[in-house]
């Protein structure tokens, strides 16, 4: 109830909630100016990597989005009661850093689309790579979270989520693949 609420605004929110609204805002945005869609969210997800990455380590900072218990030498141990008061951070049990091994796959998936935009990358296709590996990378991420997310089912909520980005992605390659062969047979090189 309120308890809850309270507690995911002082976490921060949700990640993956406030990218499926900023997907709809950036849909909407692209309408009523008449922009090519994919051209638009490929600049935007160059750098929303990047923006999270930055957002993780609060989250590390802040106690939130602990990992499961762990005896691994670089584990992080909270011992600021305000982590235990705010998020709910079990105090002075070693935990993996599981906001930190996000900052870190977020920084690369960063680079790679840097590297992709730099080339020219097709319209879509930025948002596809960031789809497809943040959701494996989300996907496998949550077996070793060890913070109350909820969940469906065997899996928790952001594992299903992560299944329907990764489905996108896929949707997205198959798609484009259709396209550069029917446009390889237009032309007769195929």
């Amino acid at each position: 109830g309120r308890k809850r609420l309270v507690g995911v605004v002082m976490g921060g929110g949700v990640w993956l909630g406030g990218v499926a609204v900023a997907l709809g805002a950036l849909w909407l945005m692209v309408r009523r100016h008449g922009l090519r869609l994919g051209l638009v969210a490929n600049a935007f997800f160059v750098f929303i990597p990047l923006s999270h990455a930055i957002g993780r380590i609060g989250c590390l900072l802040g106690g939130c989005c602990w990992g499961r218990p762990t005896d691994l030498p670089w584990a992080v141990t909270y011992t600021d009661p305000a982590a235990q008061r705010l998020n709910g951070t079990p105090l002075g049990v070693p935990l993996h850093p599981t906001a930190l091994y996000e900052a870190g796959l977020e920084t690369g998936n960063f680079l790679l689309g840097l590297a992709l935009w730099r080339r020219g990358a097709p319209d879509g296709a930025i948002v596809a790579m960031w789809m497809g590996l943040y959701g494996t990378e989300r996907f496998l991420l949550e077996f070793l979270r060890g913070d109350p997310r909820g969940g469906i089912g065997p899996l928790s909520t952001s594992q299903w989520l992560s299944l329907g980005l990764l489905a996108i992605a896929l949707g997205w390659v198959v798609r484009y693949r259709r396209g550069v062969l029917a446009a390889a047979r237009a032309t007769g090189l195929r």
